[in-house]
């Protein structure tokens, strides 16, 4: 349990299908005082309305500074359909941000929301053909952009600090799963349908245009670099549509030209995140295209001499380029 303020007044729910149990408490030195407590009609999730639960949460105190609600959702159904309990995590999530306005609770939102859109698409195409999950990891990609993206200045700064780590560490992965799925080759042994048209185009809406229009909403004329990020994520898809993508040099030649882009982005934007994540994708890359396009047709000694040299001659030009860059971008304007 976190600390709490001397005067600080916590209020704990727990609601069930036969009754919602409720505390108020106050610190007093080591211990937690009962202030008040009741009982009132049952907010199972799954069976009260919303109605029903407004209703219930209006008779609550509201004189507190902080608040822990559990609400019994029936979670014996997670077998027949366990993407709902990922929809529960999210709105409860939600309701915690609407109590509470914290940024750990809307941290947690924008991680389960996204989490059972993807699941929910998951369930709805597994048995269509594979290119149906490279729908939703697009949309993952995507995001990741957008946190990765998201300004520090103005309010809620732990927030925007929690969503420019979580895109960090989530655009490299979903960037290899949109490379890797989306070959339409299905590879179970039973022959698959291919995904129905609506359902394709519900895809891309929700995966693209529920981002864009958010963050042009949002972001205003800053959402633009998302709209370039958007069409190097389509271009990229597209050519992996074939059977080996790591086979195949334009993508290489395209992810490059992404790390590139992401390096200017940075400076322009001056960001020295986006200057250290673009270079590092840009070695990974050329150390990728090495050991699959190169390193096979030389010899064992020569390959693995060219290969110390790109380390340690790659190494040096590419991090002095990354500090000229970060220079750059601190002597317009200072680095975030």
């Amino acid at each position: 349990m976190h600390d709490v303020n001397p005067a600080e007044r916590i209020l704990g729910v727990e609601g069930g299908g036969t009754k919602t149990a409720w505390a108020l408490v106050e610190r007093e030195g080591n211990e937690l005082r009962i202030l008040e407590q009741g009982k009132l009609p049952p907010s199972n999730f799954r069976l009260a309305t919303p109605e029903r639960l407004r209703t219930i949460f209006e008779q609550l105190p509201r004189d507190i500074a902080r608040a822990g609600i559990f609400l019994a959702g029936q979670i014996f159904n997670l077998e027949e359909h366990w993407p709902g309990g990922v929809m529960l995590w999210a709105l409860g999530a939600l309701l915690a941000w609407l109590v509470l306005r914290q940024w750990p609770q809307a941290f947690a939102a924008a991680l389960l929301v996204p989490a059972w859109l993807g699941s929910e698409w998951y369930v709805a195409t597994e048995v269509y053909r594979a290119p149906a999950w490279n729908i939703a990891a697009q949309g993952f990609l995507l995001l990741a952009f957008a946190y990765m993206s998201s300004p520090l200045t103005g309010t809620r700064q732990y927030f925007r600090v929690a969503l420019r780590w979580a895109g960090s560490l989530a655009l490299l992965p979903f960037m290899l799963d949109v490379i890797f799925t989306g070959n339409p080759t299905s590879y179970w042994w039973r022959p698959q349908p291919p995904l129905p048209a609506g359902l394709y185009a519900l895809g891309y809406l929700v995966a693209y245009g529920s981002v864009l229009m958010l963050l042009a909403f949002v972001r205003k004329k800053q959402s633009l670099p998302m709209f370039v990020a958007a069409a190097w994520i389509f271009v990229l898809s597209v050519a992996s549509r074939q059977p080996h993508p790591e086979d195949h040099p334009w993508i290489y030649l395209w992810v490059a030209l992404g790390a590139c882009a992401l390096c200017y982005w940075g400076v322009s934007d001056n960001r020295k995140l986006f200057i250290n994540y673009g270079t590092a994708i840009f070695a990974l890359d050329v150390l990728a295209f090495y050991f699959s396009q190169v390193l096979d047709k030389m010899g064992r000694s020569m390959g693995l001499i060219l290969l110390g040299a790109i380390f340690l001659a790659g190494g040096w030009v590419l991090n002095r380029l990354r500090t000229d860059l970060i220079s750059r971008a601190a002597a317009t304007g200072g680095s975030r």
